[in-house]
């Protein structure tokens, strides 16, 4: 069903709209005042036809506005995530570090055990591996970090397919949801159906309001079942606010200076060409009649180029330049630029043509790894209690695109000192349901170690074979290396 709300719009009776032919005259009518259709059934008796709708527009925000609202985050939390969605369209500088922040981990994980005394087996470990992966969290995560960073909160509610292999976290209107509670460290939501427009209240998932009487229920709000999961930045009260708030200024700062350089860029390029208008000796009288001069004037003004502006006047007129010196005004952009970044506490470097300060940059990426670390916690808590029926748990590396080179070449360098190869395993990228099935695969089915035979080298060849023998059997061995006291006894014999 469709509400119509004003009954009179830009002077038509939207009631009275009733069939498709008066749609093409009526789209010409609401086109400048940004409407639109909505086609179905009408309230208040109408049964056919569209309903005129208006459409949101973009929001008028300054900075005068912008530093009011940071002034009071926590009230004006809704203002601010408007901006943010805003800033997300329209600003590259907005959008990229989002991007940045959101993918810039690479969520790999692995299922570790609980509790010595019940050790699963290999079954029960691929049946934990199977469910873990239901969740996709390559690429459920870096969506929910996203909408945090922007909005400081979101509301999900999970859905599983039939066969149980898939599971999806569908978010649900932030501005309908509020956290009521928090059980074993994990918000919980409700939902208010008087702020659910009529048209939108079935596009959400039918187990939430199955027991909700939409003509007339006594509770004020839906309490959503263990289904429902809120995420949100800590420290920003009942609801969230965007991440990076305190940066919209520094955005709408050289959006001005920008603005202000094109409108120079236009006045460089104008040039006003003065043609007098003659007069008679006393110099009071016009020397040609006014239909004359503006004859002259026409023609004068249709020879000139674009940018040349003609006037006609018996005034004297003096040239004004308007252009400033071209490096003020960039070095003004530039300037508008670093502090975008520098209020975020990232880098420029990430997001600029310099190549300078590799190792200032490399610790600025690590600072930035370790601000996701509180989310990718809690994220990671959520799913440990979705697991809570069985004997192992999630574990989330802190591989980043940046790190993780680096990171595998220790963890190799540690197993020879006992470090765990699925962890290894892990870093390299493998998820926890892959693991078991691809290596008894190659090792048991192809016998893969039988195909890929190393070449002969120092390091596979055998000191009984011959220099240029490798084992019968095929395996690679160590050169036998005699321990330090024979080779001095060689040393002494020789």
């Amino acid at each position: 069903m469709v509400q119509i709300k004003d009954r009179v719009i830009n002077g038509v009776d939207v009631r009275n709209i009733i069939s498709e032919k008066h749609t093409s005259d009526i789209l010409n009518r609401f086109k400048d005042g940004k409407l639109h259709f909505v086609a179905g059934d009408l309230s208040e008796g109408l049964t056919e036809g569209l309903a005129v709708v208006k459409t949101r527009n973009n929001i008028n925000i300054s900075r005068n506005q912008i530093r009011k609202y940071l002034s009071d985050p926590l009230t004006n939390f809704y203002n601010l995530q408007q901006i943010s969605e805003y800033l997300y369209r329209t600003s590259p500088h907005y959008f990229r570090l989002i991007n940045y922040y959101s993918n810039l981990m690479r969520f790999d994980h692995y299922l570790c055990v609980d509790d010595t005394e019940e050790m699963p087996d290999s079954k029960a470990y691929m049946e934990v591996a199977h469910r873990l992966q239901a969740y996709h969290i390559r690429r459920q995560f870096p969506r929910i970090i996203n909408e945090l960073i922007k909005y400081g909160d979101i509301f999900l509610y999970k859905i599983e397919s039939k066969d149980k292999r898939h599971i999806e976290l569908i978010e649900i209107p932030r501005h309908w949801c509020e956290v009521d509670r928090i059980v074993d460290g994990i918000y919980r939501y409700v939902i208010y159906p008087d702020r659910i427009p009529a048209e939108q209240r079935y596009s959400i998932p039918q187990a939430i309001y199955q027991d909700w009487n939409w003509n007339g229920d006594d509770r004020p709000y839906i309490t959503v079942d263990d289904n429902g999961v809120a995420f949100k930045l800590d420290g920003m009260g009942r609801n969230g606010f965007p991440m990076f708030a305190f940066m919209f200024d520094a955005i709408l700062g050289l959006d001005e200076t920008r603005k202000k350089e094109d409108v120079r860029d236009i006045l460089d390029t104008i040039q006003i060409i003065h043609q007098k208008i003659p007069l008679r000796d006393n110099k009071q009288d016009l020397a040609l009649s006014l239909l004359d001069i503006a004859q002259y004037h026409q023609a004068m003004s249709k020879a000139m180029p674009e940018g040349v502006i003609t006037v006609t006047t018996p005034l004297e007129v003096d040239s004004i330049k308007m252009d400033r010196p071209k490096d003020t005004d960039i070095d003004k952009i530039e300037r508008a630029n670093r502090d975008i970044w520098n209020s975020s506490g990232t880098s420029d470097i990430l997001f600029s043509e310099r190549h300078t300060g590799v190792d200032a940059l490399a610790k600025s990426i690590t600072v930035d790894e370790q601000l996701l670390k509180p989310i990718i916690l809690m994220l990671e808590k959520y799913i440990n209690w979705e697991l809570k029926e069985y004997a192992m748990r999630l574990k989330v590396l802190g591989t980043s695109h940046f790190n993780y080179q680096e990171l595998i070449k220790d963890h190799k360098e540690s197993l020879a000192f006992g470090g765990s190869r699925i962890v290894y395993l892990a870093m390299l990228g493998y998820d926890p349901v892959e693991i078991v099935p691809q290596l008894t695969f190659e090792q048991n089915v192809i016998n893969i170690d039988s195909i890929m035979k190393p070449k002969a080298t120092s390091h596979t060849m055998s000191q009984k074979g011959g220099d240029n023998n490798v084992n019968s059997d095929d395996t690679p061995q160590e050169i036998d290396t005699p321990d330090t006291e024979s080779v001095e006894e060689v040393v002494s014999n020789e």
